[in-house]
């Protein structure tokens, strides 16, 4: 079952880093178009998202790592990402695990709300 957007948001951040520093450690970046099933509903949903792909990691099951875009930030273009890439960072999430792309802020917990 989905989760509300408020449980989402008090999952809280566990750690952050801003886009260069996480392009430095987890690899190239490309943006992608991928497809999803829902596991209760079988329905397929499609979604943007970021992927680094690690040069130092020969298994290509382990060496992406996906990042969602926050729907407050929404899907960006390659080009948008590299002209506001000074205001972006990504952020893991402390209860899933997963990373965001959000703007960098005080407020960034606000943001990601995906």
């Amino acid at each position: 079952m989905d989760k509300t957007i408020e449980e989402r948001q008090t999952q809280g951040i566990s750690e952050s880093w801003s886009l260069r520093d996480f392009r430095n450690m987890k690899g190239k970046m490309q943006i992608g178009k991928f497809a999803k099933a829902d596991e209760a509903t079988g329905e397929v949903r499609e979604f943007t998202s970021c992927v680094f792909t690690d040069p130092n990691n020969p298994n290509q099951q382990t060496n992406k790592t996906f990042v969602a875009f926050s729907s407050k930030l929404g899907t960006m273009s390659a080009k948008e990402i590299v002209n506001d890439v000074d205001n972006l960072q990504v952020v893991k999430l402390q209860e899933s695990g997963s990373y965001v792309l959000c703007k960098k802020g005080a407020n960034t917990w606000e943001d990601v709300d995906f």
